[in-house]
């Protein structure tokens, strides 16, 4: 009688023991996931600020008058490639919707509620909707038109209407 009793002590205490065990596993999960989707979104983050860059690095090489044919296609491509990609991702961000990160995964995270991120988001797009019209007739042609190459890079340079006269880059 008392071995009865000593074991079903033992069973509880086991059984206490592995509840708190999947409680502390849960939460470990849990914030490891959180974790890994503020981390993805400073990646990305990132990512959009090194494709300012890059944008604009490509819009000097067009209008470089140095750069052969073949590469004012390939920097044209690379343009237009990389202005998509910007442009999914702040859609992404203001609206909530998916966009891919690097690895090809498809992320979607909840709307920006900061309003101070929300400021800042706003004041993003409304630059970006100047920009990417001018950024879009660029790719679209055979050869980039000069005077929309001035535009464009003079507008990426900080000369625009815009909320903040700063540069992009």
């Amino acid at each position: 009688m008392q071995i009865v009793r000593l074991s079903h002590r033992y069973n509880l205490v086991a059984l206490f023991l592995l509840f708190l065990l999947l409680v502390t596993i849960g939460l470990t999960v849990q914030d490891n996931t959180a974790t890994e989707n503020q981390s993805a979104q400073i990646n990305l983050m990132g990512r959009q600020r090194m494709l300012v860059q890059r944008m604009h690095r490509l819009l000097l090489l067009l209008q470089s008058p140095e750069a052969p044919a073949p590469r004012t296609a390939q920097y044209a491509t690379e343009l237009g490639q990389a202005s998509e990609l910007f442009n999914e991702t702040l859609l992404g961000f203001a609206n909530g919707t998916g966009m891919h990160n690097n690895l090809g995964k498809t992320l979607t995270f909840e709307t920006v509620t900061d309003p101070g991120a929300q400021q800042l988001l706003q004041e993003t797009q409304t630059l970006w909707n100047g920009y990417y019209p001018l950024l879009h007739a660029l790719v679209n042609g055979p050869t980039p038109d000069t005077v929309k190459l001035q535009v464009a890079v003079a507008y990426g340079c900080g000369q625009h209407p815009g909320p903040r006269q700063q540069v992009l880059v």
